[in-house]
């Protein structure tokens, strides 16, 4: 498939996907979603903020875990 970004609609969840992948990767770093055409309320902008930050915690909270599950196995 291909997507064409016009910067003027929601990330769809394609690319939220795809972001989920790169914070696995590259670790949280600075994040700009984009949008120059159709701009939204404040609201919408916050949610689509929401959904990165969600990621980033989600991404950073399985990584946690496993380390916690790596340790606990090297010690036993």
């Amino acid at each position: 498939e291909l997507y064409i970004d016009t910067h003027g609609h929601r990330v769809c969840d394609d690319v939220w996907q795809l972001y989920e992948q790169a914070i696995k990767r590259f670790g949280a770093l600075p994040t700009l979603i984009e949008w120059d055409t159709n701009i939204p309320e404040l609201a919408v902008l916050l949610e689509e903020k929401g959904k990165a930050e969600a990621i980033i915690s989600k991404v950073e909270s399985i990584e946690k875990s496993s380390l916690i599950a790596n340790s606990v196995n090297r010690q036993a």
